[in-house]
């Protein structure tokens, strides 16, 4: 969805009034000032005039919104258009297209319905973001325009009478299926049933005869599902990881793997870089999530030959988990991977860096039934953001050991890492330390946990 900029202004009390009665030819009002760019912006994907005038573009109003939540919109305001473009696209199908004109003003476009079905179902959608961000949805608290023409003075439209639409709506809602026989009935007979053959060379088997029933598919079908894939910007991207062992430090119990992700575009095989991948579409990222944790489970049940895991960190990112539809989808792949542990999962979630806390702790809230601890990344995080994540819920921080470090950088890194979580947790964990060495440098320096790299871990026999 893109973001629009323009001048909003109040419809007065003449609109209001001229508004009241949407049917009469020519009642229309401005909705808000434009500027010459929003105009062209508006013009290029709604040109038909036949959308307007068959009443297919409408604005959605989130004013009510912007007034309860007060001076909390400021820090919501972008999960709120989040959450505004995924019911539109829910709601309305991938033939509707949304525009964001204004701070609290959506336009929305609906091709394949009539003037009563496009609001109706605009009705829905602000029935679903007032529910999600009010915890109710009064009609008074509605307010939808129907857009009548686009000029370079302005967005001209009607504002529809809600508790009139409200009435339609319920109309047009589809009955419930029927059954076709009555429960006190018999139930009709399978006539004609016959037993179909899977593959075109295969004989039918012998009446009598045991059933023989294949193996599921392997965990790599499911690998295949998520990556590789054609990113928003054009590029094939290839998700995969690896496996790292996580250490106790000054025990060096080995307490399970964390899965380290990684990203490369293909065919060069170059890896993307932390500020590229968060570059990438909130789609993508989520997809990234999938395939990291798939390929992990893939990498499990090889490697260990079936053995369950300990326990195992799987990084997340906040991107993902602050969407309600990719949130559903990656807890879905959690459920599997708690199959494959003995004592449970660990989230680490990343991009963290100026979220606000209010909607970090919403979310790991949500995340923490499905795992035994939720860790933050401050990979990439200044000291005064890091420090911010003090009372959001987390169990721990992590952080990625930069590649390529003398002792001296390394032990720099360290103490910085040290300072930056001590206000936060005890328990820090460094990522990818070269060699146990090195880890027990990190013990020394504070640290609680260490991760090795795959070329560490191999050197290394771990108990």
């Amino acid at each position: 969805m893109n973001a629009v900029t323009a001048r909003q202004t109040d419809v007065g009390p003449e609109a209001d009034t001229e508004a009241e009665n949407p049917s009469r030819p020519g009642a229309t009002a401005p909705i808000l000032r434009l500027d010459a760019s929003t105009v062209s912006a508006l013009l290029d994907r709604f040109h038909d005039p036949s959308l307007l005038a068959e009443g297919r573009v409408n604005v959605l109003a989130l004013d009510a919104i912007r007034e309860r939540l007060g001076p909390r919109w400021q820090l919501r305001q972008e999960l709120v258009y989040d959450h505004v473009q995924e019911v539109v696209e829910r709601r309305l199908g991938p033939a509707a297209v949304s525009i964001r004109v204004a701070e609290t003003l959506f336009a929305v476009v609906q091709p394949d319905a009539d003037r009563m079905t496009a609001q109706a179902l605009c009705l829905r959608c602000l029935r679903d973001i007032h529910q999600h961000f009010l915890g109710q949805a009064e009609v008074g608290d509605l307010a939808l325009h129907e857009v009548t023409r686009i000029t370079p003075d302005g967005l001209f439209g009607a504002r529809v009478d809600m508790a009139a639409l409200a009435v339609a709506e319920a109309g047009l809602r589809a009955p419930s299926p029927s059954r076709s026989w009555a429960p006190d009935q018999a139930r009709p007979p399978f006539e004609g049933w016959k037993g179909f053959v899977a593959g075109p060379d295969a004989a039918p088997p012998e009446p009598g005869a045991p059933r023989s029933w294949a193996p599921p598919p392997g965990r790599g079908a499911m690998v295949d599902r998520w990556t590789p894939f054609v990113a928003g910007d054009g590029r094939t991207v290839r998700a995969s990881c690896t496996l790292e062992p996580v250490l106790r430090l000054g025990s060096s119990t080995c307490l399970g793997y964390r899965l380290g992700r990684r990203v490369v575009e293909l065919p060069s095989e170059l890896p993307l870089s932390a500020a590229e991948q968060q570059n990438l579409s909130r789609a993508d990222i989520a997809r990234i999530d999938y395939a990291t944790l798939a390929r992990g489970l893939d990498r499990l049940a090889r490697e260990d030959g079936g053995e369950p895991s300990p326990a195992l960190m799987i990084p997340v990112s906040f991107v993902t988990l602050s969407n309600q539809r990719t949130r559903e989808v990656f807890i879905g792949l959690l459920e599997e991977a708690k199959r494959g542990v003995k004592h449970g999962l660990i989230c680490e979630v990343t991009d963290l860096d100026g979220v606000p806390s209010s909607a970090l702790l919403a979310a790991i809230a949500l995340i923490k039934p499905f795992c035994i601890r939720v860790v933050g990344s401050i990979e990439g995080m200044p000291p005064p953001s890091a420090r911010n994540l003090k009372e959001v819920g987390l169990n721990g921080l992590t952080a990625e050991c930069p590649r390529n470090l003398g002792d001296a950088e390394y032990i720099g890194w360290l103490k910085q890492i040290r300072k930056s979580s001590k206000p936060v947790s005890q328990n820090v964990v460094a990522c990818r330390v070269e060699g146990m060495r090195r880890a027990g440098m990190a013990f020394q320096a504070g640290l609680s946990h260490a991760t090795l790299t795959t070329d560490a871990a191999r050197t290394v026999v771990v108990n």
